[in-house]
């Protein structure tokens, strides 16, 4: 039994080297059903409960936005704002195909060339574009029974993402560096040398 337990725990640092995936599954499993059960007890008979539950998989698991705190919180309110409207709309279109592959194109066009801008846009392109395809592909319902579920998933789940298990991968590699160009910069003002450089990266 704990050659078996080693075997899959080495398995898991292997293919996880840094937990994130475990990070974010065990994030979503504590969270998600919350958001479903309100979900449920909100809008049982509607589509509440499933815009719920896939809007905190998108919020939990797809995205994960890098920076600071503040830097994250802004992040998420954008990317719910930006979510309202793609539910708005792709509710809106849903009836007409043509025009819903035509805006998916222009949609899905305009969202992976922003990713140039920052990395923050570039680590909310797959939450963004989920937002859209998800009322597009449904059977039609109302508009405001999905921005509830959006909603729901909004205030659950980004307390969650900004204070239960968030990355901190980004402000190491942020940190490592930093450390690097100051040693850097210590070599070019001669204050180190080269293996003290070559240590630090």
């Amino acid at each position: 039994m704990e050659r078996l337990s080693r075997r899959v725990f080495d398995r898991i640092r292997r293919r996880d080297p840094e937990y994130d995936a475990l990070r974010r599954a065990t994030r979503a499993a504590v969270v998600l059903p919350i958001a479903a059960a309100i979900g449920f007890l909100v809008g049982g008979d509607s589509q509440t409960p499933m815009f719920s539950i896939f809007g905190s998989v998108a919020l939990l698991i797809v995205v994960d936005f890098p920076g600071k705190r503040p830097a994250r919180a802004l992040a998420y309110g954008g990317l719910g704002v930006n979510g309202a409207v793609l539910i708005t709309l792709g509710t809106l279109v849903a009836p007409h195909p043509w025009l819903a592959v035509a805006v998916m194109f222009v949609l899905g066009v305009a969202v992976t060339f922003s990713g140039v801008l920052s990395e923050i846009v570039a680590a909310g392109q797959r939450a963004t574009l989920l937002t859209f395809v998800l009322p597009v592909c449904t059977p039609v319902g109302p508009i405001p029974d999905r921005l509830l579920g959006w909603l729901i998933a909004l205030a659950v789940c980004v307390p969650a993402a900004l204070f239960l298990l968030p990355p901190r991968h980004h402000d190491e590699l942020r940190d490592n560096a930093a450390a690097v160009c100051t040693r850097l910069a210590d070599a070019l003002d001669g204050a180190a040398t080269v293996r003290e450089v070559n240590r630090a990266m």
